[in-house]
């Protein structure tokens, strides 16, 4: 039975070969032998465990060299050169192989031994196989685990057994090495320099050679950690410390061997004494022989071997004769053991050498007086020895020419070569010839001529000699053929950002220098070598001019370089699906590392983790989303869009709720409601769906309606437009710190929610709904109107974000709620068609300081149409008041139990405010005195009812008046109305239809904007009227538009539906100061319906209309007029008012102040890079995009010459740099320019 352990090697002829064992369990019991001692000369001291009876020297052995310790048996090599084995034998690693003799060497492995033979070949028995074939000239053996390590005489490792963990993989091109070592699955190797090599199993590290070891001199490795002696006899210890293995004993030195056990580490010193520590479980690091006389050592797992003698010197091997050639190194050695200190007294001839005192000798440079004997005297305290005499024997050889040199061919500019070999005994001297002549330089065995030029053409001959004689080669002729340095390296390359790259420039006949330019940034030359090599910074396509020189002539060509962006490129599916309310998962995925991600638009509950690209949650309301998605790196950002559909919920029932009603001209049912999630309208919520999925049936009375009327119903999202004032509140109940602060920002946590759940709203409205902000924080306060209605997200995030620090005044008091709702519904005004208006106030309910009271606040809510929905919170809430304007005005009120549950009724609010619907239909019966309608919803299975019709004809009577009373009756006679994106500094009007009237498939419209202006049709989302239709637009030829609206479907019956309402156009006016000027005039045409029986539509209000002239350069005069000019508007707009040059209409176009001379639009002279490409740096402002052209010929009259280098190019309100990133092969001149837009 064996258990896994480790090893180390123990010294001799500096190797140190060390094994660890396991202890053998027998019968269940634990077996320890106490140590034992062999006693004589050169005895052998063993203990530790002795399971196996691997510390049970046999009787009578002595005159003991070398010993090791195996998995559970032990080695000892004799005087004599043979090998004693004992211990456990399962796998014959103790039979020793009959006749080994001539042994220098010996290690032992976990069940197998090695010994190293005279003649340098390796002996194996046991577990492991023979060394592999030709192993030979071997200087030192270590035995691992499983598997062996072997040094030859040339500085190279030779690996075999097992190779599980790379221990076998010598390393590619080691040489140099001077001694190994054998670890568990490990492998060491110490170079002549003194440093380390490992490879192999790393487990605690053990193969991570300490940082800056070095002047190593022996290693050894144990099961898990190793040793390194260092040649001021120290120790370095790394890997594991689990037994204190590597903690070497404070102030051990002058060591002079190292060896490692499987937990325990044992150390031989200078005056032939012991030390031990690690592990002591078998008593293994308890010195059992006290004493000095110590020669040898060596660990098994759990045991020690140690050699001690009389202590008077030994030598153990005689150094060998020497015949090598004259100049060549001659190195004896010697062996030798005994009590410390040995010294050592080489001698030649019998006369002591100077200062050859080591046990080696080297003779560096041999020469004939060189020769002789040399023998070396070891002494110490108790004695001396001589070594037998080795005889050194120098060899003169003349030189002999083995290969001549040879005829060559050369063209003007190469350099050609003569070579000669040459053998016999160094040194040997070169003179090279030319014609007969010496050539000056000409004294190596190679003649190179470099840039050769067609007057070195000729005969060339060498003489080679040495001490002992001299030869001449044979004649070798040169020919010289002029030709041109021809470029042959490929004319085109590829690359790719931030990686490594690398060119040579290659030409024929020898180009000693190069060029290259323009080269990207990060690349450079090296004009001797022809390398351009660097790490590219930049891509695109760059045309580098090549020039290879010789000593003749030149040549040039032009390289085309393509540098690929590694800017990340999205791989992920760009369409994900989802359940709304349940958990959603995508990764971001993207090519070129990226090392950051993003997303944008993303649904509600949705996050994405910015390091690793995840996006999770769960989305909170269902429809499709277009996100944007980002990958980053140290290149740039790669975007795509990411199309994200969430479907609905599976509901639990269904029921209507919130039900509201208006009958108005001409007799058309309007209802407005929820859709809940529960038969139950109080407790299932409402939730959002595409009205198409809907089924809905009309009744009059108990009378379904025939096919023949129609309904028409959608969400109020496109349909209706919507306008909502967020009412904020700042006072003490919200800011008082016992609300906590996260961010000990001295900011409440219920103040920071409070903005981002307004935030959070404002991001989950549709585009198109306007939103207002009011805030309140003090009762001797006003409430402030933080930002008036505007679909501006941005701005309305911006807003929020600073109520805070640009509103709230010192130390938050008392509230002011009802007046800021009074404030906000006021701001909103009467709901007019098609419109909906909410306020979505934060409060406690507690407000003594208010002018108004909480039945001012439901009058004027339930006077102007106006829902008020509430997310109660507060230190004392109060939700009485708020429960009764919220139920009063048919809104919701929502609890907020903390802070952070603000988020989630924000949230909530904002789906009920999508999630209501519109329901429409013109009635039969608009003659009818009275009659009851109700409808029904049937989706997922469920119907839901209006109410119960109960027949009497009671409720709900349909009676006039009607409201609006236009056109009253008149069911031909549609509206429409135009509707500024905001009541401060629009920068939209959308017009919309209120009513459509039956057989409606074009719409012709007349304008003139006194802005520039874009229309964009309203037809590509499930609500929206126009779904489908085209538009065309022309120009009137007086400065007004045409606007034609054209349906796909060729059926007038069914391109609007009858009675339908949403948005048809709209019209982004930039730089518009007020909704106010946005036309000229806006007029309908509805002569072109002239074959369906004269329906029509009107347009009203005209409230953003003023007539104003049409200029010849277009400016628009509002904006003449915000800038002082009262008057003569024409002449206003080509003077230059500010002196600067530029006319006034110009300092429209670019956005500057037409009377300030240092508002210009500047645009610098283009600058070239080092890389050869163009920059251009101009000035930006707000609202404007900037395009940059360029050409080869200046040709104003004909603009088709210039090319867009750029567009679409935003503004940074700064300084702007463009860089023309173009390859444009033969182009000589460049022209650019810059156009605002």
């Amino acid at each position: 039975m064996k258990m896994r352990a480790r090893f180390r090697l123990p010294v001799l002829s500096n190797y140190n070969v060390v094994h660890a064992i396991a202890p053998l369990l027998l019968g269940g019991m634990l077996w320890i032998q106490p140590a034992a001692v062999c006693s004589g000369a050169n005895a052998i001291v063993a203990w530790g465990a002795n399971n196996a009876l691997q510390c049970q020297v046999p009787s009578g052995l002595t005159n003991t060299l070398a010993v090791a310790g195996g998995d559970a048996h032990s080695l000892a090599l004799r005087a004599d050169r043979g090998v004693t084995a004992w211990g456990f034998n399962l796998f014959g690693q103790t039979n020793v192989p009959a006749g080994l003799t001539n042994v220098l060497a010996i290690a032992a492995g976990t069940e197998f031994s090695l010994a190293l033979k005279a003649n340098g070949t390796v002996s194996v028995w046991g577990s492991q196989s023979n060394a592999p074939t030709g192993t030979s000239n071997v200087l030192a053996i270590a035995a691992g685990w499983d598997h062996c390590l072997a040094l030859k005489a040339n500085g190279t490792v030779v690996a075999w057994g097992s190779n599980a963990h790379g221990q076998t993989n010598v390393p590619s091109g080691l040489t140099n090495v001077i001694s190994i070592a054998a670890g568990d699955a490990d492998s060491f190797a110490l170079l002549g320099n003194g440093t380390l090599v490992a490879w192999g199993d790393n487990s605690f590290s053990k193969t991570n050679v300490p940082a800056g070891l070095t002047n190593v001199v022996a290693i050894a490795a144990g099961e898990n950690h190793c040793l390194a002696l260092l040649s001021d006899g120290s120790l370095v210890a790394w890997g594991d410390n689990s037994y204190g293995q590597t903690n070497v004993p404070p102030g051990l030195s002058n060591v002079v061997a190292v060896a490692a056990g499987a937990v325990h580490c044992l150390a031989l010193k200078a005056d032939s004494t012991m030390v031990a520590w690690g592990d002591n479980t078998y008593g293994q690091t308890n010195i059992t022989q006290p004493g000095a006389g110590f020669s040898a050592i060596a660990c098994g797992n759990y045991h020690n071997l140690a050699v001690q003698g009389d202590g008077s010197p030994v030598i153990y091997f005689q150094p060998a004769n020497q015949a090598v050639i004259i100049s060549k190194p001659a190195s004896f050695s010697v062996i030798a053991g005994g009590i410390p200190t040995l010294s050592y007294q080489w001698q030649h001839n019998g006369t002591n050498i100077a200062g050859a005192t080591n046990s080696a000798l080297s003779v560096l440079n041999v020469q004939p007086a060189d020769a002789g004997s040399y023998a070396v005297v070891v002494s110490n305290s108790h004695g001396s020895t001589t070594s037998s005499n080795a005889i050194l024997t120098p060899l003169p050889t003349p030189p002999s020419i083995t290969a001549q040199p040879q005829d060559t061919n050369a063209f003007c500019g190469d350099a050609p070569t003569f070579q000669v070999t040459a053998d016999g005994p160094p040194p040997f001297s070169y003179q090279w010839n030319f014609g007969g002549a010496p050539i000056n330089g000409g004294t190596d065995a190679t003649l190179v001529l470099s840039n050769v030029l067609p007057s070195q053409a000729g005969s060339y001959s060498v003489v080679v000699a040495n001490p002992y004689g001299s030869i001449t080669s044979s004649v070798a002729h040169l020919s010289v053929t002029v030709d041109s340095s021809i470029i042959t390296s490929d004319l085109t390359a590829s690359a790719a950002q931030g990686s490594a790259f690398s060119y040579t420039i290659t030409g024929q006949h020898s180009p000693s220098r190069f060029t290259a330019s323009p080269l990207p940034g990060g690349l450079s030359l090296n004009t001797n070598t022809g390398v351009i090599s660097g790490t590219n910074l930049e891509n695109g396509v760059f045309g580098i001019n090549l020039v290879a020189y010789n000593a003749c002539t030149s040549d040039s060509k032009t390289l085309v370089l393509t540098i690929s962006s590694s800017v990340p490129v999205i791989t992920s599916s760009l369409t994900a699906r989802g359940t709304e309310s349940a958990n959603f998962s995508y990764t971001i995925r993207a090519n070129h590392a990226p090392t950051s991600f993003g997303a944008l638009n993303l649904p509600l509950g949705l996050n994405v983790n910015p390091a690793s690209g995840l996006i999770s949650g769960a989305p909170v309301y269902p429809g499709s989303y277009a996100s944007t998605i980002w990958a980053s790196n140290q290149w740039g950002v790669g975007s795509a869009t990411l199309s994200i559909t969430v479907s609905n919920a599976v509901l639990n029932g269904l029921s209507i709720g919130d039900l509201t009603n208006t009958y108005s001209s001409p007799y058309l049912l309007d209802f407005h409601f929820t859709l809940r999630n529960n038969n139950d309208p109080t407790i299932g919520v409402p939730f959002i769906v595409d009205p198409t999925l809907l089924k809905v049936t009309c009744f009059e009375d108990t009378n379904a309606l025939s096919d023949e009327t129609s309904s028409f119903i959608s969400s109020t999202i496109g349909s209706s437009v919507s306008k909502t004032y967020l009412v904020l509140d700042f006072s003490y109940s919200i800011a008082n710190l016992a609300n906590g602060d996260t961010n000990n920002d001295g900011i409440s946590d219920a103040v920071d929610d409070v903005m981002l759940g307004a935030q959070i709203f404002v991001n989950t409205q549709p585009a198109d709904s306007q939103i207002g902000v009011v805030e309140f924080h003090r009762e001797d306060y006003n409430p402030t109107n933080v930002i008036r209605l505007t679909t501006d997200k941005v701005a309305l995030d911006q807003a929020i974000g600073g109520i805070w620090t640009n509103y709230v005044q010192n130390f938050p008091a008392g509230s002011r709620c009802w007046d800021a709702l009074v404030m906000a519904i006021t701001n909103l005004g009467p709901a007019k068609a098609g419109e909906q208006h909410n306020v979505v106030f934060v409060s406690d309910g507690n407000d003594q300081s208010s002018f108004n009271t909480v039945s001012n606040v439901i009058a004027a809510a339930t006077n102007t149409g106006v829902r008020v929905f509430c997310v109660g919170f507060g230190l004392d809430l109060n939700p009485t008041d708020l429960t009764n304007i919220t139920s009063s005005t048919g809104g919701a009120y929502y609890q907020a139990p903390t802070p952070g549950s603000m988020l989630a009724q924000f949230a909530q609010i904002s789906k009920e405010l999508q999630a209501n619907f519109f329901l429409r239909w013109a009635t039969l019966k608009r003659n009818s005195t009275a009659f009851q309608p109700s409808f029904t919803i049937t989706y997922q299975g469920f119907t839901a009812t209006s109410y119960q019709v109960d027949g009497s004809g009671n409720t709900n009577f349909i009676v006039p008046p009607y409201t609006p009373s236009q056109n009253a009756g008149n069911v031909t006679a549609g509206t429409l109305a135009l509707v500024p994106n905001a009541q401060d500094s629009p920068r939209s009007v959308t017009l919309r239809a209120n009513y459509t009237p039956r057989y409606i498939r074009q719409i012709l419209l007349h304008y003139r904007p006194n802005w520039p202006c874009v229309a964009a049709i309203q037809n590509t989302g499930t609500n929206q009227i126009l779904k489908g239709w085209s538009m065309i637009e022309t120009n009137d030829g007086a400065g007004g538009r045409w606007l034609t609206l054209n349906s796909p479907n060729s059926s007038l019956t069914s391109s609007i539906p009858f009675v339908a309402m949403g948005n048809l156009v709209t019209f982004s006016l930039r730089d518009m100061i007020n909704a106010s000027n946005a036309f000229s005039f806006f007029t309908n045409i509805n002569t072109i319906y002239t074959n369906t029986g004269g329906q029509s539509y009107q347009l009203f209000p005209t409230n953003v209309v003023t007539v104003y002239t049409n200029l010849p350069y277009g400016t628009p005069v509002p904006w003449l007029i915000a800038n002082g000019f009262t008057n003569n508007f024409a002449a206003a707009e080509i003077a230059d008012t500010d002196g600067d040059g530029v006319p006034n209409w110009q300092e429209y176009q670019a956005n500057t102040n037409p009377r300030d001379s240092n508002s210009v639009f500047r645009v610098a002279s283009p600058v070239q890079g080092s890389d050869g490409r163009w920059s251009l740096t101009f000035s930006t402002t707000t609202n404007r995009t900037y395009r940059l052209l360029s050409t080869t010929v200046i040709a104003p009259t004909n603009a088709a010459n210039w090319q867009i280098v750029q567009d679409l190019i935003p503004a940074a309100n700064t300084n702007v740099t463009v860089t023309d990133t173009r390859y444009l092969p033969g182009t000589t001149n460049q022209f650019y320019r810059v156009q605002a837009y």
